[in-house]
């Protein structure tokens, strides 16, 4: 089951993604990111609409995903749909007076491959999870029962 074409670009090289994490600078994704993301992806699934699913990663033990964490790196998982996510907190270069600046980057990957092609990039966190709903309710209505 895969999501639809207009949501992703079918085909795209995913070899570049192996080299993605290695180039792109980062900033660490802080603490309250990271419960904005848990809370957020909580009351998507209280809301039951069409078997909302998508979690942070289960299958990376807690002491990684806390050091993926702190490289600037998210990981959700869909089993309904059958792809993992990666979101990713980069640089954006500087804003006025010198201050840094950050987007975040989303990728998607069938789940259990380490192969990642890009989806979006979104100009906050919210923006970025709102971009996965989405997505998740594009496909979901398209290919879930």
């Amino acid at each position: 089951m895969g999501l639809s074409a207009h949501e992703f670009v079918e085909g795209e090289d995913l070899t570049r993604a192996v080299n993605i994490l290695s180039i792109m600078a980062r900033h660490p994704v802080t603490g309250a990111e990271q419960q904005d993301v848990y809370r957020h992806l909580a009351a998507q699934k209280r809301q039951e609409i069409l078997h909302y699913d998508l979690q942070p990663a289960a299958a990376i033990p807690a002491a990684e995903y806390g050091a993926a964490l702190s490289d600037g790196v998210i990981y959700i998982e869909s089993k309904n749909l059958g792809y993992d996510f990666m979101v990713l907190k980069i640089d954006a270069g500087s804003g006025w007076g010198g201050a840094k600046r950050v987007k975040f980057a989303i990728y998607r990957s069938p789940r259990g491959h380490d192969s990642f092609s890009f989806v979006s990039t979104e100009s906050g966190l919210f923006a970025a999870l709102r971009k996965l709903d989405s997505m998740y309710y594009a496909a979901a209505r398209e290919h879930l029962p």
